[in-house]
């Protein structure tokens, strides 16, 4: 038999040992940190990155004005690390990244109410979460969002198990990086009021009354070092710790940019933006949350029935801040706390060998119709007409229901547990791949539905092409003089070394720059003294997409294979150098 147990603590003993719950979870966390970590300046950041990375950037140099800010706890973070690590794409991406793990280990602080397998499990589908891995390399404060909203879920509901006031503090810290992270946190925030005003007047109540029959209350002393503490901490990450006064407005306009978020294109493609999202990177979510929600509907058990009010309240929030893809990130902190109190209480804290036998089988048998379903789709997608690999994926699926159908019979807690885990490796694994394939390599690509516009890696070969020419031509890596008439963000931060860079709409005929950069669409009389080449420096999602006979079977394609007939809207410049200078 296999136990996790989350006992820390003897009546003889009271010091901690580590478990192998703690072990498990040490190594989840490490996972995490390699899917969000590795590789942060592998994709060029995009727009939205490079405006906020030139803030931070900018903050540094003396005598520059100071960018506007869209996240102060972002900013203070990131503005902290520069000096020390330098300036890069990676270090633009570390602070994101860094709360995109600790959002994954945050369900451990949960476990007396998730138990310990759900507590684990909730935490390995974060992991693998495609569209958190996403977020958690994005350069922004989204990532501190969630963060700081699941901590404050926890930390309230903690404390007011545990009448411990130090959760007290922990959730105004909480509060403090959420209004200071993002819209997305004021999203959250609405949708958990909304939960809790659920659960408050419809059974079951999330919490009990104590043994007096009275409701817990803090101390006068607890409160007042509580709001004192978040407060302080709300003011220091505001303003870069005192060092820039001017972005205490930034956090304030937070909450204007979500409140106009209301009342947006409620066409049918901007509501079922995120959920659209949801179909296409959270397979989990559809395949096991539906059973959950139902499983917590029959039991109404508190934390459960609280996450469904939650997910209701982050669905009304969809049909009144239509087109916000960041939502279906929301959703999925509800519906994985869900899950893994599902997947708790039918795993239990025992799982015998024939559990085991069982989980393995199936898993063979999963493989066996991912194997025969990925041909049969490879075959149609080249024009064949064979079917023999689906009628062997469906003749496994038969084999797979009636061996369910019998094992319901002679061992029914065998029968979920091994259903369950060999589901739960198989989403895993497509999850794994998906997640690194979104976060690691198609964060750029407007065909993803996650992606809008992306940063081509082009622009690193421009940059590098600028910088070679201004070796050669000032034996200097930032005197050339560079005249663009392109003012793009990316372009900005790429080129943010050169003192003698100008920005401006043309390009006189008579300029004396040693090189321009201008669209590959402009008409100039630069040909006549300056050679030019072509880079592409953007993709944009395409307006118009190619009539195709099966857009079913194309989906299917691009998401098993990455191929796609749909070619994204492309952005280009020509860089000119003069003539006598490449001599």
């Amino acid at each position: 038999m296999t136990e996790l147990t989350s006992e820390t603590s003897t009546e003889k003993q009271n010091t901690y040992k580590l478990t192998i719950a703690d072990g498990l979870f040490i190594l989840v966390g490490m996972f995490a940190a390699i899917m969000r970590l590795t590789e942060l300046s592998k994709i060029p950041v995009s727009a939205a990155e490079a405006q906020e990375a030139l803030a931070v950037w900018q903050f540094w140099q003396p005598g520059t004005a100071e960018l506007a800010i869209s996240s102060p706890a972002y900013f203070t973070f990131t503005a902290m690390l520069t000096p020390i690590l330098g300036v890069s794409d990676s270090v633009m991406r570390l602070v994101p990244a860094l709360f995109g793990v600790g959002l994954v280990l945050l369900p451990w602080l949960l476990q007396k109410r998730l138990s310990t397998v759900g507590a684990l499990i909730t935490a390995v589908l974060l992991t693998v979460s495609p569209m958190a891995a996403a977020i958690a390399r994005t350069a922004g404060g989204d990532s501190i969002a969630l963060f700081a909203a699941l901590l404050l879920l926890i930390a309230w509901i903690n404390g007011r198990d545990s009448r411990n006031g130090r959760w007290f503090y922990a959730a105004m810290i909480a509060l403090a990086l959420g209004l200071t992270s993002s819209p997305l946190f004021y999203s959250a925030l609405l949708t958990m009021g909304v939960a809790w005003l659920g659960q408050h007047f419809a059974a079951p109540h999330l919490f009990s009354d104590n043994e007096e029959g009275e409701n817990w209350k803090l101390e006068t002393d607890t409160v007042r070092s509580g709001l004192i503490i978040g407060g302080i901490l709300l003011a220091l990450i505001s303003s870069f710790f005192l060092l820039s006064l001017g972005n205490v407005g930034a956090a304030a306009s937070i909450l204007g940019d979500w409140v106009q978020q209301f009342g947006g294109s409620r066409l049918l493609e901007n509501i079922m933006l995120p959920f659209l999202a949801i179909v296409r990177y959270e397979t989990a979510l559809l395949a096991i949350g539906v059973v959950a929600i139902l499983w917590a509907a029959w039991h109404s058990q508190p934390l459960p029935v609280f996450c469904i009010y939650w997910l209701l309240g982050i669905i009304l929030l969809w049909l009144t801040q239509p087109g916000i893809i960041t939502h279906a990130a929301l959703i999925m902190l509800p519906l994985y706390l869900l899950i893994g109190a599902f997947s708790g209480a039918i795993i239990g804290s025992h799982i015998g060998w024939y559990s085991w036998l069982f989980t393995s089988g199936l898993l063979v048998l999963w493989a066996f119709i991912v194997a025969n379903s990925a041909r049969f789709l490879r075959l149609m997608s080249a024009g064949g007409t064979e079917f023999s690999h689906l009628w062997l994926a469906f003749f496994a699926l038969a084999i797979i229901l009636t061996t369910i159908f019998f094992a319901l019979n002679w061992d029914t807690r065998v029968t979920y547990q091994g259903v369950l885990l060999s589901v739960l490796v198989m989403l895993l694994f497509y999850n794994w791949g998906t997640a690194w394939w979104l976060s690691h390599q198609a964060a750029n690509d407007p065909r993803e539905s996650w992606v809008n516009e992306g940063t081509n890696a082009s622009i690193l070969i421009l940059a590098d092409v600028i910088q070679d020419l201004s070796w050669k031509l000032n034996t200097s890596d930032m005197d050339v003089h560079i005249l663009s008439t392109i003012d793009t963000p990316t372009l900005r931060w790429y080129l943010r070394q050169y003192q003698n860079i100008e920005f401006g709409k043309t390009a006189p005929s008579d300029t004396q720059s040693n090189i321009v950069i201008t669209p590959a669409e402009a008409i100039t009389t630069l040909s006549e003294s300056y050679m030019g080449s072509d880079y592409l420096i953007s993709n944009h999602a395409p307006t118009e997409k190619p009539f195709t006979r099966s857009p079913i079977l194309d989906t299917l394609r691009w998401w098993a294979f990455h191929q796609s007939p749909i070619i994204p809207a492309q952005e280009r410049v020509i860089l000119w150098v003069k003539l006598e200078q490449t001599q």
